[in-house]
């Protein structure tokens, strides 16, 4: 099974160098202007969106925006409707909610949490997906005196495809550490034993409450796009941290803000660190709440 699960993914390896083979441009431009052609109303909607809001700086760091739906995107099993309808829904919702100056925050890197402990500085930046974004349209960066350690990205889509008829939801669909093991360790004792990962997830919540977004969504290591690369990451073991619970199409429906064990249920001797734990979350969550609704504007 080993032996034929890593032919496949040498094959696959071999497959992607050759596509990015600079020669092949012109074939895959061809390609690409003829699977638009095929979808040219929703390809008008996408060329719209990108000519209609100040998105820059985000094309000039993803130059396929517009085509992006066309292939892999989000999740593995998401067809080309539900890649379309996600990535319009996406842009539509913030547009109606924040406004168009969101995006113009957002380029240059929004600091939406900090903490100073001794000589270490502790910070949460909301910005753009620093790739091509293929897993998500907007990521949550955790660095220590400047050095990123960890990146959250997600997408708000609609609620349907992530079995929240009707609701907008956070779709969380990358979850990436830099390696850095001295300083996460330390990033993590510091703050009370809380993993710079758990510290975006509960970043990403806090800008999900203040968008009046209660519904989240995982996505399963299954459904992930890079798996089978060799990714150690068990996604499905982190949702379920968060009170994650599957769904039949590849997700985990994450409640915002995540249910808390009660603490009857705790051993009384773990209580105190408990409670503390809960009071620094909860206070993280809120200050990013706080300083998302006073810089986007958004109402109370």
């Amino acid at each position: 099974m080993s032996t034929h699960y890593n032919a496949a993914t040498q094959l696959a390896g071999l497959l992607r160098h050759f596509l990015s083979w600079p020669a092949l441009l012109p074939l895959k431009q061809l390609v690409r202007s003829g699977q638009t052609l095929l979808n040219y109303a929703d390809f008008q909607r996408i060329k719209q969106l990108s000519t209609s809001l100040p998105l820059a700086t985000l094309l000039e760091r993803q130059p396929r925006f517009r085509y992006k739906y066309l292939s892999g995107y989000l999740a593995a099993s998401f067809s080309r409707p539900k890649r379309l309808a996600a990535l319009l829904y996406h842009y539509d919702f913030l547009t109606a909610t924040a406004g168009v100056a969101f995006f113009e925050q957002v380029a240059r890197k929004l600091l939406i949490w900090q903490e100073q402990h001794g000589a270490g500085h502790f910070a949460i930046h909301l910005a753009y997906p620093a790739v091509v974004g293929f897993e998500g349209e907007l990521s949550l960066y955790f660095s220590v005196n400047g050095i990123l350690l960890q990146v959250v990205s997600f997408v708000i889509v609609p609620g349907q495809l992530v079995g929240a008829p009707g609701k907008p939801a956070l779709l969380l669909s990358q979850v990436q550490g830099a390696h850095q093991p001295a300083l996460h360790k330390h990033a993590t004792k510091t703050l009370l034993d809380i993993t710079p990962a758990a510290l975006l997830m509960h970043a990403a919540y806090g800008l999900a409450q203040a968008l009046r977004i209660d519904h989240a969504a995982g996505v399963s290591t299954e459904e992930q796009l890079s798996y089978g690369s060799g990714s150690g990451f068990n996604y499905n073991t982190f949702w379920e941290q968060f009170g994650g619970e599957r769904t039949t199409g590849g997700f985990f429906r994450l409640a915002i803000p995540a249910p808390e064990k009660p603490l009857e249920c705790i051993k009384s001797a773990h209580r105190v660190r408990t409670l503390r734990k809960r009071r620094y979350k909860h206070a993280l969550r809120q200050a990013v709440e706080q300083q998302c609704r006073a810089v986007f504007r958004l109402r109370d």
